[in-house]
């Protein structure tokens, strides 16, 4: 089933890139900056709430990665100490990046009891009716 492909890819893909970024950070593992990312990583991969969601996030973030990365470090705008243009990990950290802000922005959405973007397919979200009636200015059918 789909939902067990993308569960798959989720577990595949998620600890793949924390086991690769705690090695690229590794020369730094003594700042506590890197715990904490460590942490959050673990923490973000550890509580997966829809693994099709997640993993299309990841792999949005990853391919607007490879733009931005391979931009700003061709042009020297930063520089890795791999010397690298660009580390691939540096670009798969977008995805994640993408993956955690989400986790995060729906995290304060629950908090404040509001509803937060979803990235559910509409037969997944809750029925609220249609797309459409929920836009600002939208017409109405009556």
């Amino acid at each position: 089933t789909p939902e067990r492909v993308f569960r798959t890819m989720y577990w595949v893909c998620l600890p793949s890139f924390v086991a690769g970024m705690t090695w690229f950070l590794w020369p730094a593992i003594d700042k506590p900056a890197s715990w904490a990312v460590v942490g959050i990583m673990f923490a973000v991969t550890l509580t997966p709430r829809d693994p099709r969601g997640d993993v299309m996030l990841f792999l949005a973030g990853t391919s607007l990665g490879v733009f931005l990365e391979y931009w700003g470090t061709s042009r020297q705008c930063w520089t890795y100490y791999t010397h690298q243009v660009p580390p691939p990990i540096a670009v798969v950290a977008h995805g994640f990046a993408a993956l955690a802000f989400n986790r995060v922005a729906q995290a304060v959405a629950r908090r404040l009891n509001v509803d937060a973007p979803s990235l559910a397919l509409p037969s997944q979200a809750p029925d609220s009716g249609s797309e459409l009636e929920a836009l600002p200015g939208a017409a109405s059918a009556e």
